[in-house]
């Protein structure tokens, strides 16, 4: 089962932040954040290395806003 996120980066409240939309298939139901950031990591979805520390939320999004965005 394919499950899509919006995973937002915040960098010192300075409105300096981005978001990535992540494709997942797991055939888990639930997925926790970590490993939703780690999937990220793995795949060097992140900009920068280290960006991970700046995550400040993940929402589950569905397949048409995930495909709207990317």
């Amino acid at each position: 089962m394919k499950k899509y996120f919006d995973i937002h980066c915040e960098f010192d409240g300075d409105s300096t932040s981005y978001s990535i939309f992540v494709e997942i298939d797991s055939h888990k139901t639930a997925l926790s954040s970590t490993e939703i950031i780690s999937f990220c990591i793995d795949n060097n979805l992140f900009s920068e290395i280290g960006d991970e520390k700046f995550v400040d939320s993940i929402t589950e999004i569905t397949e048409e806003e995930y495909y709207r965005a990317v």
